[in-house]
């Protein structure tokens, strides 16, 4: 009887009413169909400014390698020649040949190189006197602004100490 009861109920209260014509059937968009189009774009593409932009950094990149390549050769070249000097220099007489000093190619770049290490120690330590001051400083507006209220900067208080 209460399934007849209920089955009535369902057919009164979800019942079309009449004249209603049902929608078109709309295929529903499932997971896989979305995946199917996103596929349409392969994962590593680039848009076409990204791509300008990509080339123009690799454009860069191989011409810094150009360079740097074009040094390295100038470099191995001057070792070469300097190597050939010193061979030079140990086939002659002794009292020909040329001292070690003689032989140092840029006497003034060490100088240089050991003026331009105090030039940078003397800033470093400018600037870890000016953070010492600086922290001094606000050290001294801190507790001048806490302690300015206070009748007493501190004090010991023996109930707490065992």
């Amino acid at each position: 009887f209460v399934t007849t009861l209920i089955d009535s109920a369902e057919k009164t209260l979800f019942a079309l009413p009449t004249g209603f014509v049902e929608p078109p059937h709309l295929p529903v968009l499932t997971h896989a169909v979305i995946e199917a189009e996103e596929k349409d774009v392969q994962a590593g593409a680039y848009s076409i400014q990204d791509n300008r932009l990509k080339l123009e950094e690799d454009h860069r990149k191989v011409a810094a390698e150009e360079l740097k390549s074009r040094v390295r050769a100038s470099i191995v070249a001057l070792r070469g020649d300097y190597e050939n000097i010193l061979r030079e220099n140990d086939i002659i007489p002794e009292v020909a040949r040329l001292t070690a000093d003689e032989l140092l190619v840029d006497g003034d770049y060490l100088e240089i190189l050991a003026e331009e290490g105090q030039r940078m120690i003397q800033e470093v330590h400018k600037e870890c006197e000016h953070d010492a001051e600086k922290a001094e400083m606000l050290l001294t507006k801190l507790s001048k602004r806490m302690q300015d209220g206070l009748l007493l900067e501190e004090t010991a208080l023996s109930a707490f100490y065992p």
